[in-house]
């Protein structure tokens, strides 16, 4: 009798195991099921915040520029945000108008050098010819004193001084505060020829350069033949 009265009380545990097992067996299912639904949700919570970053909608639209506005005038309400907007705010201003400032003195100091005769030509040096010849290259360059230096224009002086026959090279140079310097390359001889009874001097290029009949000493003589 205490035999079947053992293998009944094991009989009724039966039923107990199988309910425990189902309910370790329900609550594995369910945290197994916890992740994919976090996922899920995340997913969702994603796309619905894309659709709020992008709304094809125009109310949707004007829906969310109404929320960041609405957001803004929070934010603004707040008094250290206020303040350090002004405080942005006078910095700019005081950049913006240093460098007004600076521009119009530039300005100025331009239009002074420009017009006023502070930076003019008081003098005009004259390199790579003779002495006796220096005043023939500013009377050819043309340039009167108290020009501004800023109005001098250097190509058309060096184009006028490039009419001298014996001239092959010119440079025109500004140097401040009131100087025009004109630096000038002469041909040089490369030979003599008579013609009509006239020695014409030649460079190297073949130019006829110089018929004042002054020959330098061991200059090549060369004769024309079937002119």
């Amino acid at each position: 009798m205490a035999e079947n009265r053992g293998s009944r009380g094991r009989g009724n545990s039966g039923p107990d195991g199988n309910r425990g097992r189902r309910g370790r067996t329900s609550g594995a299912a369910a945290a197994g099921a916890g992740p994919a639904s976090s996922s899920d949700s995340k997913a969702a919570q994603s796309a619905r915040s894309a659709e709020r970053t992008l709304p094809d909608d125009p109310a949707a639209r004007a829906d969310a520029a109404e929320i960041d506005s609405s957001r803004r005038r929070v934010r603004m309400s707040d008094p250290v945000v206020r303040a350090e907007v002004r405080r942005r705010k006078r910095r700019n201003n005081r950049i913006a108008g240093a460098a007004a400032l600076v521009a119009l003195v530039a300005v100025v100091l331009y239009l002074a050098v420009y017009f006023l005769p502070v930076l003019a030509v008081r003098s005009i040096e004259v390199t790579g010819v003779p002495d006796d010849q220096r005043q023939a290259v500013v009377d050819q360059a043309a340039v009167s004193n108290g020009t501004p230096l800023l109005q001098v224009d250097s190509r058309q002086i060096a184009q006028r001084v490039s009419t001298i026959p014996t001239v092959s090279e010119v440079r025109v140079v500004r140097e401040y505060p009131s100087t025009l310097r004109i630096e000038v390359v002469e041909r040089e001889p490369a030979a003599v020829v008579s013609i009509d009874g006239a020695d014409h001097i030649f460079d190297r290029e073949g130019v006829d350069f110089d018929q004042s009949g002054n020959v330098p000493d061991g200059l090549l003589r060369a004769k024309l033949e079937g002119v």
